[in-house]
């Protein structure tokens, strides 16, 4: 499964929607006409989950995209139906989907896994350098960015996951 491959009226699941990838990617969509969208999150409190994950966000920006999940709504199965997800031409899932037990179930529907990071490349149309490991990645990536006149961006709480950031 590809982004370019989807079209509007596709049904698109997103798992981990309080989450700062999923919450993003939402935005996003919702903004690229997408409306057929089903928000998962294994959150009791998806306005507390929300704001937490979105904690170092400046709030009129968080509160935006709060907005956005809110008037889609929440699909109340967190069991995932074998019919909802057979009904779904993709899932997009956070990077961490796996650290979650119930989500081992979403194993089965790999084909129609897409992430974060699929939807970042495929829309962002300059050079991308990835940086890994388990400590500095945030002091690398700003030292990058500031050597090539870039933008650190990526899975860093205190940093934006804005797809439009990238655009313009």
């Amino acid at each position: 499964m590809k982004f370019a491959d989807l079209r509007l009226n596709d049904e698109i699941h997103l798992i981990g929607a309080t989450g700062l990838e999923m919450a993003f990617c939402v935005h996003y969509l919702f903004q690229q006409g997408y409306r057929n969208l089903v928000l998962h999150d294994l959150a009791e409190d998806y306005k507390k989950s929300f704001f937490h994950a979105h904690q170092f966000i400046p709030f009129a920006e968080s509160n935006k995209r709060w907005q956005v999940l809110e008037s889609i709504g929440f699909s109340k199965n967190t069991n995932y139906a074998d019919q909802e997800l057979q009904k779904a031409r993709v899932l997009f899932l956070p990077q961490s989907w796996y650290l979650h037990e119930q989500n081992t179930v979403l194993s089965g529907y790999a084909q129609k896994f897409l992430f974060f990071t699929d939807l970042v490349f495929s829309v962002f149309p300059g050079r991308i350098a990835a940086v890994t490991g388990s400590v500095g990645k945030s002091t690398t990536c700003s030292l990058i960015s500031q050597l090539c006149d870039g933008l650190c961006w990526g899975n860093d709480r205190e940093n934006s996951f804005a797809l439009d950031d990238l655009l313009n």
